[in-house]
């Protein structure tokens, strides 16, 4: 009985941060589609490329941090989902690999694609 709760608290705390993880990511999905539409709002207009740039580069950053944070997220509760009797190598590829999936699908479904 003893195992069963070590088992239980090693997961535990990776599937905490994974969930933390996925609360950032989405939240900087959002930034990023609100930065694009203040982007696209101010387009055109006479004296804001300034504020386009700076909309434009905190849509970049919101991006980068989406991505980043979601496919780590993934990789994660992959990690600590596959059977723990598999190879390191096939634990990391498939996890790498269903992070990468995921971001795609996520990004695609941003930016209605």
């Amino acid at each position: 009985m003893k195992s069963l709760s070590v088992k239980f608290r090693s997961k535990i705390v990776p599937m905490i941060l994974s969930g933390v993880l996925f609360a950032i990511a989405g939240l900087e999905w959002f930034s990023y589609m609100a930065q694009g539409i203040a982007h696209g709002d101010l387009y055109g207009v006479r004296g804001r490329e300034t504020d386009l740039a700076q909309f434009g580069a905190h849509a970049i950053r919101a991006l980068d941090i989406a991505i980043c944070s979601e496919a780590l997220a993934v990789g994660i509760v992959s990690w600590v989902l596959i059977a723990t009797t598999a190879p390191s190598w096939l634990r990391l590829s498939i996890g790498l690999t269903l992070a990468i999936v995921a971001t795609f699908f996520t990004y695609a479904i941003t930016r209605g694609l």
